[in-house]
């Protein structure tokens, strides 16, 4: 099997390939794409004479180099891991109380689309059936509201 692979360098490096990209594909975590874009060079160096041991030598090097040097390059201009979320929509908005929020008593709120939530109050401050509260944060499926201060 081995002196198959030795003879057949070509293919395996585009195997390699192959199976990086798909990898990848799957991932989308920009890891294995890089070690894909070093077999495609190794494709082309597999057909000199180049013994095998230093064309595994430069494909980890340059799988190395791109990963230290241009994945955290790549990660920022796709923002990658930072998905928004439907819920982050909901923080500043206002709602009305259904049942009492306490410092001590969780209670629960409405949106202007009809959807109801449980809350708590941010600063432990109680909040009264029918008044209006703003939304500071999200915690689970768990809206900390304010109440709104009137000036």
């Amino acid at each position: 099997m081995i002196d198959f692979i030795m003879s057949n360098l070509f293919w395996f490096w585009l195997a390699v390939f192959v199976i990086m990209v798909v990898i990848e594909a799957m991932t989308v975590a920009l890891v294995s794409i890089w070690c894909g874009v070093s077999a495609f060079i190794m494709i082309f160096l597999s057909r000199t004479e180049m013994p095998f041991k230093w064309q595994l030598l430069i494909f980890l090097l340059v799988s190395a180099v791109l990963m230290l040097f241009t994945r955290p390059f790549f990660v920022k201009k796709l923002k990658l891991g930072k998905n928004k979320m439907n819920t982050d929509a909901i923080e500043g908005t206002k709602m009305k109380v259904l049942e009492p929020i306490s410092q001590f008593q969780k209670g629960t709120v409405k949106a202007q689309n009809g959807v109801v939530w449980n809350a708590e109050s941010a600063d432990e401050e109680s909040l009264s059936s029918g008044e209006i509260c703003v939304v500071k944060s999200v915690k689970g499926n768990t809206l900390v509201v304010q109440k709104v201060k009137e000036d």
